[in-house]
């Protein structure tokens, strides 16, 4: 990308949609739909391949129209065009994409033209901005703005790649670094319960990844010691002794203590908590 200058956005954080343009010197020489397409000398595009992910969802989305129909539309498009597309046999071409329909969703989905009227207002678009530089012929701009979103998705689907492998990563080492820690546990689980796990969950910021490692890390702890039931209720009560219900939080810490008397199989302890929590559910 170092022909182009990024108007907007972050070229390391793509955001997946894109407005393209190219400085235009000329437009009288060319063919006449291409001329058409320039606006006070800019030659625009746009992409969105944040929410289209397929060339099908592209004809769909911008037209109306079938996977086929559009591949149809475009060869159509191809008899009266100039340049590569317009050299080419266009029973060929659609021989060629008909036999590559099963891999649809690996072809690159195309930009649309858009008007532009300046490059100030190309600031105002909810994305990425590319200035794609100054051509003499309309030839070499269209050239431009046509190859520079095939690119730009390269970019941003192995950004998508990266990013996805990560979560997964995360997602896989969490359960396992909790289970590791409960197998190599050795202190006592009541505390640990109440004066680690337990504030850790309470109190975790949720916007961020801490709030889901710290659910995780207590779920984890809590699985073995705890019927799916109990374990259930727990999580259930945890919203709302957030909001300071006081009756809630002395249910989950009888709970929390019976899931430790149970680990450390105090029979007496579980008979005093049980009728505490009898107590508690019948208000005496």
């Amino acid at each position: 990308m170092e022909l182009t200058t990024f108007k907007k956005g972050d070229v390391t954080h793509l955001d997946g949609r894109l407005l393209a343009y190219a400085h235009v010197a000329s437009a009288l020489t060319g063919a006449a739909h291409l001329q058409g397409m320039v606006h006070n000398g800019l030659l625009a595009v746009q992409g969105n391949y944040r929410d289209q992910r397929t060339l099908a969802e592209f004809f769909q989305s911008e037209f109306g129209l079938s996977l086929e129909r559009g591949i149809e539309e475009v060869i159509e498009q191809s008899r009266d065009g100039s340049g590569l597309e317009g050299a080419l046999d266009p029973d060929l071409v659609r021989e060629r994409l008909r036999s590559m329909k099963d891999a649809a969703g690996m072809m690159p989905i195309p930009a649309k033209v858009v008007p532009l009227d300046s490059e100030a207002t190309a600031l105002n678009f909810e994305g990425d901005v590319a200035d794609l530089g100054f051509f003499d012929d309309l030839a070499f701009a269209h050239m431009a703005v046509n190859s520079f979103p095939i690119l730009y998705q390269a970019h941003y689907r192995q950004q998508e790649y990266v990013e996805l492998q990560s979560r997964i990563d995360t997602l896989l080492d969490a359960p396992t670094s909790a289970s590791r820690e409960l197998q190599t546990f050795t202190g006592d689980v009541e505390t640990y319960l109440l004066q680690t796990l337990l504030p850790s969950v309470l109190y975790a910021k949720d916007d961020g990844s801490e709030a889901g490692n710290a659910m995780e890390r207590f779920r984890t702890f809590l699985q073995p010691h705890l019927t799916e039931g109990d374990l259930d209720a727990v999580l259930a009560l945890l919203p709302i002794v957030r909001k300071g219900d006081t009756k809630a939080s002395q249910r989950l810490d009888l709970l929390l203590r019976r899931a430790a008397a149970l680990h450390r199989e105090d029979f007496r302890s579980l008979e005093a908590i049980r009728q505490s929590l009898e107590k508690l559910d019948s208000g005496t």
